[in-house]
């Protein structure tokens, strides 16, 4: 776990010189939501690229995408074009020839790069370690919960039942 908090430590260091530049918080319609957080994958250098897959525009609307390893679903109003819940879902029992490190890497990577789109006034320091905290306590326990600045985050992982990691993102109420 000492590994794995140094490399999220490493990654979001990594991706803090971009996050003023790109700051949208949750005011985006759904189907725009890639655009950003792919900006952010780009200038991270991860090599990662997410693609929207589909959309139903029943209200709310729901968004699907994808990247090579890890599946996004992405809900809200395409009316008052507001993002509602962003759940990321990463199967680290897949059977699949791909390391579940290297898919928990990637779902990890998605999750710092829409921290810094989505939770922009998340100091450096706090976003570190709300994100190795919650990752841990979610491998560990099997669920976690923690707030940010504009967003509320919850991780559940179940090795026994599937081995899904879900990354469940939703804006705070306003204040």
């Amino acid at each position: 776990m000492q590994d794995l908090r140094r490399w999220c430590a490493g990654l979001l260091l990594a991706l803090i010189p971009i996050t003023a530049a790109l700051a949208t918080s949750f005011d985006i319609a759904p189907h725009r939501f890639a655009e950003p957080v792919n900006r952010n994958l780009t200038r991270a250098g991860s090599g990662i690229h997410i693609e929207l897959t589909g959309c139903r525009s029943k209200n709310p609307s729901t968004c699907s995408f994808e990247s090579s390893r890890v599946g996004i679903i992405v809900q809200g109003s395409t009316n008052q074009r507001r993002i509602a819940r962003i759940t990321i879902v990463a199967d680290l029992m897949q059977d699949r020839e791909d390391d579940p490190q290297a898919t928990l890497e990637e779902a990890m990577l998605v999750f710092g790069a829409i921290i810094l789109v989505f939770d922009p006034h998340l100091l450096g320091s706090r976003r570190t370690e709300l994100l190795s905290k919650l990752v841990e306590n979610a491998l560990n326990v099997g669920r976690a919960e923690g707030d940010g600045f504009d967003g509320r985050y919850m991780l559940l992982f179940d090795s026994a039942a599937d081995g899904r990691l879900l990354i469940k993102i939703a804006p705070k109420p306003i204040r």
